[in-house]
């Protein structure tokens, strides 16, 4: 359990449920190999794009509540491009 929810049956108990359910869940948990990532790529394969590339970025509200908000900025020339054509088609009247 994290030192930040020791206290929480609620999730000691979900943890239980999956450790049961799931003998990759229970290695997974017991081996305790977590890492903080900060910031990293993301790539989707999009049915009519091809391959988007994003770098992912939390960013952690002002509240001390453990919340925060992910962003997904383009990575590469061809996701720039791909969005750009989008915004641009959305952006033109439906009718001329």
């Amino acid at each position: 359990m994290s030192a930040e929810y020791a206290d929480d049956a609620e999730l000691a108990a979900l943890v239980d449920e999956l450790r049961a359910a799931s003998a990759d869940f229970a290695r997974f948990w017991t081996s305790q190999d977590v890492q903080n990532r900060s910031a990293c790529a993301k790539t989707l394969n999009h049915p009519r794009a091809g391959r988007l590339t994003f770098a992912l970025e939390p960013l952690e509200l002002p509240a001390d509540d453990g919340q925060f908000v992910l962003t997904y900025t383009p990575a590469d020339e061809a996701t720039r491009a791909w969005l750009g054509s989008r915004a641009l088609a959305a952006a033109e009247p439906p009718f001329s």
